[in-house]
């Protein structure tokens, strides 16, 4: 928006400022003495903001003049015309926020008279229809958006009425496929193109397309599912239109289709595809368009099959394919796959061959090709399901996993150049045993205050055993011991630390689930202080004493031996000395000074001092 305003005599400069109603938003900007205007930007839309404007005098600062002012939404008018009759035109627009209302204005482009024809039409309209109108005449076509003092003018937009001319017959609905409807028709005879537009019923989505008058039926894709749809056909010769006929349909909701349509072998004039059927299907419709000349063929194949060959394939042409599964009488979601001869065949990876195998996983490795652009790893388990990885170029080895323990799997690899997809190359493997036996009667014992003992009873096969322990702080220390080992020492523990034991069996690379214990050091005990003596001068006590090797601190407390409160004070572990003051005359204490480890502390040790009357 743009802000301005009078000069005022004097100023040497003007501060603009603005600031949104939340104040999230809030700037300002200084210009020069000779600037009586601003053009301000980057404002939020639908947003009420102060805008200020003080004049400068140097350093100091005029008193400001402010206004508030909203910003527009940001919605871009956009005006659409329809010509659904010959004598009358329908007109359509974007509903404008902060608009009071709209103007309709019409006249013939040519001829007629120069004053339009006006309607006023309220804020919550959208759409007109014009009537009355001269068939196959051009008509210019104005909408007025209205504002508070102002107005704005979508571009003009020309609309021709249609001459009379023919209308298509037998419009009807020949297919319902889940989001795709196909519609057929009978055409007129001259015909340039046929208009198709779609509209849902609350008027919420509109398509229009165009087909060549050389057609007569149209496949609607992309639709929702399970949503009525009005669909309207008309037939142009050149610029001039015929009266639409509407038909009604409504989508499936289909919930089923194949996947990982892909070509296997692409050949002179022919290619063989390949994909993963859906089950319980009881037949394929398959759907073969030519995208150069538009010509189209389709087959039907048996439920069971997951392969077809395309013959007499043109080369160098693109051929869209649709597969579409059924269940008996339902028709599932369609699958397409642009294809070509030009495609070249790829060669297969090779030495394919399994490197590592557990109970649970399997590692295989391969040679790739050159040129690949990726990479599709497929295992079927022994029930027959079937499933597959693509991976990204360069990748020459796959871990497969979770896998079932003592069980034959079929793996297949093969190389893709784009949509094409090589031979696969396929080894067959089986897991090892998935029982491993845990280990049992995992006992401890502490056997000092840096060591806890561990025992367990053997297990058949075991070629070791893992030790792991945890500090309840996250340190792990894990150790292998041999198969004949039922018992270890775990040496330089922390005093009195509880330590979580993890002991598990090994069968070769397998391992079994880890059994667990919680275990504790003994704790570490404190000593007590020696030589503790007391030095009085001058009602100052002066306590010492010879310290304890670890200690963390020192508790000195004090009390009168007659009864009374007894004080304390703790002191570092690197201090011998401490004294005591403010001691009452004439008085005998008790004094005792107690080392500390961490929380836990010693034995005290205590004596008596008298203080001078």
């Amino acid at each position: 928006m743009a802000a301005t305003w009078r000069a005022v005599r004097g100023a040497t400069g003007y501060r603009i400022s603005w600031v949104s109603q939340t104040g999230e938003d809030t700037k300002d900007f200084d210009v020069g003495p000779a600037v009586t205007s601003y053009a301000i930007q980057n404002l939020q839309p639908s947003t009420e903001y102060t805008i200020s404007v003080s004049p400068l005098f140097g350093a100091a600062e005029g008193p400001a003049v402010s206004t508030r002012v909203k910003t527009d939404s940001g919605i871009v008018q956009v005006l659409r015309t329809f010509a659904d009759s010959p004598t009358s035109i329908q007109v359509t627009w974007n509903l404008i926020p902060e608009a009071t209302g709209y103007r309709l204005e019409w006249r013939r482009a040519r001829g007629g008279t120069k004053s339009p024809q006006i309607v006023n039409l309220p804020t919550t309209v959208n759409k007109y229809d014009i009537t009355g109108l001269r068939p196959g005449t051009e008509y210019r076509i104005t909408l007025f958006t209205l504002y508070d003092g102002k107005e704005i003018a979508t571009p003009a937009t020309t609309s021709e009425t249609g001459s009379t001319i023919g209308t298509i017959t037998d419009l009807k609905v020949i297919e319902v496929t889940g989001k795709r409807v196909r519609l057929s028709w009978n055409g007129i005879a001259g015909a340039t193109e046929y208009k198709v537009v779609i509209r849902n019923a609350d008027g919420s989505f509109e398509r229009t397309r165009n087909v060549p008058g050389n057609r007569n039926t149209i496949d609607i894709d992309d639709l929702e599912e399970n949503i009525t749809y009005y669909v309207l056909i008309s037939a142009l010769i050149g610029r001039r239109e015929g009266s639409p006929v509407s038909i009604t349909v409504r989508t499936e909701t289909v919930t089923f289709s194949i996947t990982n349509l892909r070509v296997l072998d692409a050949r002179r004039g022919r290619i063989r595809l390949a994909w993963n059927g859906f089950p319980g299907a009881t037949e394929y419709r398959i759907f073969i368009r030519n995208s150069e000349d538009g010509t189209e063929r389709s087959q039907v194949i048996s439920g069971d099959q997951t392969t077809y060959e395309l013959t007499d394939i043109q080369e160098g042409i693109t051929y869209i394919v649709r597969i579409t599964p059924m269940v008996g009488a339902r028709e599932g979601i369609p699958v397409n796959i642009n294809v070509k001869t030009e495609d070249t065949v790829v060669a297969g990876v090779a030495n394919l061959r399994v490197v590592d195998t557990t109970s649970s996983r399997l590692r295989i490795a391969w040679t790739g090709i050159a040129r690949a652009t990726g990479y599709r790893v497929t295992w079927r388990h022994s029930d027959g399901r079937e499933i597959s990885r693509t991976l990204p170029a360069g990748t020459t080895s796959f871990d497969i996993e979770p896998l079932q323990g003592n069980t034959v799997y079929v793996i297949g690899v093969t190389a893709l150049i784009g949509s094409t997809e090589s031979s696969p190359a396929t080894v067959t493997v089986r897991t090892e045993e998935d029982s491993v036996d845990q280990v049992s009667n995992l006992r401890s014992s502490s056997i000092g205050e840096n060591v806890i003992r561990l025992e367990w009873s053997p297990v058949p096969r075991a070629t070791s055993y893992r030790i792991t322990w945890r500090r309840r702080d996250g340190v792990e220390v894990s150790r292998l011991v041999t198969r004949d080992v039922t018992s270890m020492d775990i040496p330089d523990l922390v005093p009195g630390t509880a330590y979580t034991i993890f002991v598990s069996t090994l069968i070769g690379t397998r391992e079994s689930e880890p059994i667990s214990i919680v275990a504790q050091t003994a704790r570490q005990e404190v000593g007590a202080v020696t030589s503790l003596r007391i030095f009085e001068s001058q009602n100052i006590v002066r306590v010492t004493w010879v310290g304890v090797q670890g200690a963390t601190a020192y508790k000195i407390s004090w009390s009168p031996e007659r009864g009374g409160p007894e004080q304390s004070k703790e002191v570092p572990g690197n201090a011998n000395t401490f004294e005591l003051v403010n001691l009452e005359p004439g008085v005998r204490y008790v004094v005792k000074v107690t080392a500390l480890v961490g929380n836990r502390q010693g034995d005290p040790v205590s004596t008596s001092v008298t203080t001078r009357e």
